[in-house]
């Protein structure tokens, strides 16, 4: 008995030694290092989560609430969508490429309140002249705002213009000037931060010319030249990067030779030519056929009808804006009434297109009346000096005198999944804000104000381009794509490659924040060649598999665009399965020179000045 009792024992011992020995072998995956989040960009309705790549994280799982999602090829999220000061509580945790040899992090706990209030935007200001005794200070107009507080040299003030002219200050002096937008509900906005701009007053008297920048669009921008009554002179706009490589007499002396070769060509004496592009006193001027997102200088400088030039160079700063983009008001829209202000040429066949027309979408439910104007906004601007006072809007709208009404068969479109779309002609190269009212059928009421500018012309133009293809020069179309860059002036380039799904459903307006987190930089070798052509080699991709290029660019003027392009790689040829690729390598290959412009095209029109202007002088 006690013989078979001390065989159990051993037995028992013998187990657990192999036990203990299993676990030694078995030791648990090391756990990933657990993200580090940060959060930014906080409004009343969205906020964005960043973090550091964890080493080994093959992917990351993010969840709030019910929602749940697993992230790949990127650590930045945007949540949008959201409620005004709520708290949203985030868990991100990283998950292991290889889950045999490391084990998931533990979670990180973001908290979250979006903002109670929004803040205005910050003023972009602009120096019209300065000089002792006429300093023109204008700035971007700020919706939302009711008045705009100002401070130079010590003194204070207080204006409803988004402009100011002071004629006391001294000559040749430094001086700081600060402003900022004043809530005109401070319950809804917050006033926005001080603008601040530096400038040093002219040593001489108010000159002969002055340059007043109106208001620019897309591919168009207007301004005011103020000269004095005995003055001719000869203006015209240049791009950015042009003037900053030029000095003001290199300048003059281009056009003014332009004129002289333009009479020697056609014939006639230079000054019959120079009577036809020379201008005399102050004048309202629009330039069409720009480029847009680009920073332009109007200039403008004295010559007599022999050629003489008789002032120095003046010159104003103007920057155009994105298609469709406008410098009115956007907003308003509920749960139950959508409005959208649009171009398209969808239906240029009927005559409406992007230059000649502007579409409105209204989506409703239980929607039984609905009242709309569209006006240009300049003028919009002018009738109402706070583009956020409600009353005043629906006081407008709901006056039959300028408002009009839609019919009840057409509300019957507005309530139903489709919507309703109508057009009004419109001007070229003009923005416009549409505004309506909605009532439902409990009495509430929504208001809705959209802006949206039409385009000067059909034709494309850009500073700065992006494609993305297969080439089989550069590897077979399954597995390698070609992403290709084009511009004019450009100083800097980042950029980033994506496959498609891993950034589904994120805005387009992100794509900036993804290339500056994720993205790589052009050399400062490749810089140049990107005039005439810089690619990118994606290999290996993955096949069948679409892919996403995004490229943030920045020119002399310093301005920045981004721009994106997506392209599939096609399936492997039958016989081939290609391994699945570990990443997506990338390298530089400069192109075959391409002579072609990225900027400057040609104004239409056969007039003197028209002709002048299209020589491009600078490019000579």
């Amino acid at each position: 008995m006690e013989s078979k009792q001390l065989s159990i024992i051993a037995s028992a011992l013998a187990l657990l030694a192999a036990a203990c020995s299993s676990r030694e072998e078995n030791v648990l995956p090391e756990r990933l290092e657990t993200p580090s989040v940060r959060v930014s960009d906080i409004t009343p309705s969205s906020f964005v989560l960043r973090w550091d790549r964890v080493e080994h994280a093959g992917t990351y799982s993010c969840k709030s609430g019910s929602s749940e999602a697993e992230i790949t090829d990127t650590t930045v999220i945007s949540c949008s969508g959201l409620e005004r000061n709520v708290e949203y509580a985030v868990e991100i945790v990283a998950l292991p490429k290889d889950p045999s040899s490391y084990a998931p992090s533990l979670p990180a706990y973001v908290h979250v309140f979006t903002s109670d209030m929004e803040q205005l935007d910050t003023p972009v200001i602009t120096f019209g002249c300065t000089y002792a005794s006429k300093t023109i200070i204008n700035w971007s107009q700020v919706p939302g705002a009711a008045s705009y507080t100002y401070e130079i040299d010590g003194q204070t003030g207080s204006v409803t213009e988004n402009r100011i002219e002071l004629n006391t200050l001294r000559k040749g002096r430094t001086y700081t000037f600060r402003v900022k937008a004043v809530s005109s509900d401070e319950a809804l906005y917050s006033d926005s931060a001080f603008a601040t701009g530096e400038f040093t007053t002219e040593a001489g008297d108010v000159p002969s010319i002055i340059i007043s920048p109106v208001s620019a669009v897309a591919d168009a921008a207007t301004f005011e030249i103020f000269a004095m009554p005995d003055l001719t002179y000869y203006y015209t706009m240049i791009s950015g990067p042009a003037f900053l490589q030029n000095d003001e007499e290199t300048i003059m002396d281009a056009y003014r030779n332009a004129v002289i070769a333009y009479a020697e060509e056609q014939g006639i004496s230079l000054s019959l030519a120079l009577g036809s592009v020379l201008r005399s006193g102050s004048g309202t001027y629009k330039i069409t056929a720009l480029v847009p997102q680009l920073t332009y200088y109007i200039i403008a400088f004295g010559m007599d009808l022999k050629g003489n030039i008789t002032t120095s160079l003046c010159s104003a700063r103007i920057k155009t804006l994105a298609f469709g983009e406008s410098y009115g008001p956007t907003y308003g829209g509920t749960s139950w009434f959508r409005q959208e202000a649009y171009i398209t040429n969808l239906y240029a066949a009927t005559g409406y297109g992007e230059t000649n027309s502007v579409w409105s979408s209204w989506t409703g439910n239980g929607v039984t009346s609905l009242k709309y104007r569209i006006l240009a906004t300049d003028t919009f601007n002018s009738i109402f000096p706070d583009v956020h006072d409600e009353t005043a809007l629906k006081a407008f709208l709901n006056n039959p005198s300028y408002a009009h009404t839609v019919s009840d068969e057409n509300l019957v479109l507005v309530n139903s999944a489709q919507g309703l779309n109508m057009v009004s002609a419109a001007y070229s190269a003009t923005s416009y804000t549409l505004m309506a009212l909605a009532v439902n059928g409990a009495g509430e009421e929504a208001l809705c104000v959209n802006s949206v500018s039409t385009r000067a012309d059909h034709t494309d133009r850009a500073w700065f381009t992006v494609g993305l293809g297969t080439n089989e020069t550069y590897g077979p179309a399954y597995n390698t794509l070609l992403a290709v860059m084009r511009g004019a002036g450009v100083t800097s380039v980042r950029y980033v490659a994506l496959s498609s799904a891993s950034i589904e459903g994120v805005s387009v307006s992100r794509y900036p924040d993804i290339v500056r987190d994720l993205g790589h930089d052009v050399s400062e070798q490749g810089i140049p060649y990107i005039a005439s052509g810089y690619g990118i080699i994606l290999s290996p991709a993955e096949p069948e598999t679409s892919y996403t290029f995004i490229a943030t660019a920045v020119n002399r003027s310093g301005d920045e665009v981004t721009k994106y392009a997506t392209a599939s790689t096609s399936a492997a040829p039958e016989g081939i399965s290609p391994a699945p690729a570990a990443g997506l390598g990338i390298r530089s290959v400069l192109l075959p020179s391409d002579p072609g412009k990225v900027v400057e095209l040609d104004i239409p029109g056969d007039d003197p000045w028209t002709i002048i202007h299209n020589m491009k002088p600078l490019e000579r």
